[in-house]
């Protein structure tokens, strides 16, 4: 079942801008522009790599599940699909059913939409989120309604996650300054600089590190 997020709606600024990459690297020439913001979408790519999914900047995304996520039993041996509660009555719920989405931070969830039995796509409704946690959940009802059977995925969440202009953890802002420095000083993988990523890359990381690798809708 696939169920890692993409995004649908790019962020509308960056976490650093050329201008400030060129007070940093003590350059002024304007023909170097497009290479720096390309530099900086790298670096912030990578940020949201090694940080296991943190969204440096707003955007929005869509996280597409195949079924409603699997229950834990009444003797809490063991996870069951929805589908089985319909036909197994003695699987009962010990919690109502939740979806996680695996990369922070999430700051609201838009919609949540499935696959009716008709093909048709409509909106679920009594779902709450709790955007406090990592990864953020969505608990849904417990009467979710059956699914097509005939197509994939048959669920579609969408939600934004990141940080707004100007919130930007100044940290992370300055790992991803520090990297983009890093790459247009050390163009070739020979040099004096063998490094591929700067010191305390991976520190500042660690601090913002999700700690989300593993499936968590299964």
């Amino acid at each position: 079942m696939f169920n890692y997020p993409f995004c649908i709606t790019p962020a509308t600024f960056s976490p650093v801008n050329t201008e400030d990459v060129q007070l940093w690297i003590r350059s002024n020439i304007v023909s170097e522009v497009g290479l720096l913001q390309r530099l900086i979408d790298g670096a912030v790519d990578q940020f949201f790599n090694d940080t296991q999914g943190y969204v440096l900047c707003s955007s929005s995304w869509q996280l597409n599940l195949d079924n409603w996520n699997y229950h834990w039993n009444r003797t809490g041996d063991g996870f069951v699909p929805y589908e089985m509660l319909l036909v197994e009555p003695e699987f009962v719920l010990g919690h109502p059913p939740q979806v996680f989405i695996p990369i922070a931070p999430v700051t609201s969830i838009t919609s949540v939409q499935y696959l009716d039995t008709n093909g048709n796509w409509d909106e679920l409704t009594g779902w709450t989120a709790d955007t406090s946690t990592t990864p953020c959940r969505i608990i849904l009802p417990t009467n979710l309604p059956m699914l097509y059977a005939f197509s994939l995925p048959r669920i579609q969440i969408q939600f934004v996650a990141g940080n707004a202009e100007h919130n930007v953890p100044a940290l992370a802002s300055q790992a991803v300054l520090g990297l983009v420095a890093h790459w247009y000083t050390n163009r070739e993988s020979t040099g004096d600089e063998l490094d591929s990523l700067p010191h305390g890359w991976d520190s500042i990381c660690g601090r913002f590190r999700t700690g989300i690798n593993v499936s968590w809708n299964r």
